[in-house]
Order: structure tokens, then sequence, then C-alpha cells
């Protein structure tokens, strides 16, 4: 992930909904990585981080 020319950062409202276009990747790569955790370790794969 590369970050532009500036100050990294995430606008979200008080309701949650997202405001910049930089909030839904991030809850998705969270999502991805918490799923894929929950995957290897019902497959009783070591995770190697």
């Amino acid at each position: 992930m590369t970050i532009d020319n500036g100050i990294p950062t995430v606008f979200v409202s008080w309701t949650g909904e997202a405001l910049d276009k930089k909030t839904p990747l991030l809850r998705a790569n969270a999502a991805y990585r918490f799923l894929r955790r929950l995957f290897l370790t019902y497959k009783s794969i070591e995770i190697l981080l």
C-alpha cells in the first residue's frame, strides 16, 4: 500500500459511513486478514506473518 504525498488520513462519520476512498479498502483488507486467519486456524495450518 502506498501513501500519497501528504498526511495519511481516514474520514468516517459518527454513523460509521465512510467519507473517503481509503476507508472501504482498509475495512476490506481487515476482513480479508481476519477470514484468512480464521480459515488457516480451522485447517490447522501454522500462520507465518
